[in-house]
């Protein structure tokens, strides 16, 4: 299934340019750092469709000076849009808890 596909099963629709989701919660690359505009997304922790609660690592990012764990920022299924070892800008959407 490719990433179009997953964002359509996520809920996701374009309107006059716009993306948009349903109810649930985006999961986007944070900014890390001053100089970072762009990070590898070195391995997701949990597989698409499975439950994640809030605090539980999901996902691990890497720079080219450090290797950062983000946490769920709430309880529900995971829905993976990004994939392993692919370089993502700061702001990406990669995966949404719904």
């Amino acid at each position: 299934m490719d990433t179009v596909e997953r964002w359509h099963q996520a809920g996701g629709s374009h309107r006059d340019g716009l993306a948009t989701l349903g109810m649930g919660t985006e999961i986007r690359i944070p900014k890390i750092g001053m100089s970072a505009t762009e990070m590898t997304l070195t391995e997701w922790m949990f597989g698409d469709g499975e439950d994640v609660a809030k605090g539980d690592v999901i996902y691990t990012l890497e720079t080219d000076k450090t290797t950062v764990e983000i946490e769920a920022q709430a309880d529900g299924t995971l829905c993976i849009l990004g994939a392993d070892g692919e370089i993502y800008p700061v702001g990406a959407l990669v995966g949404t808890i719904e």
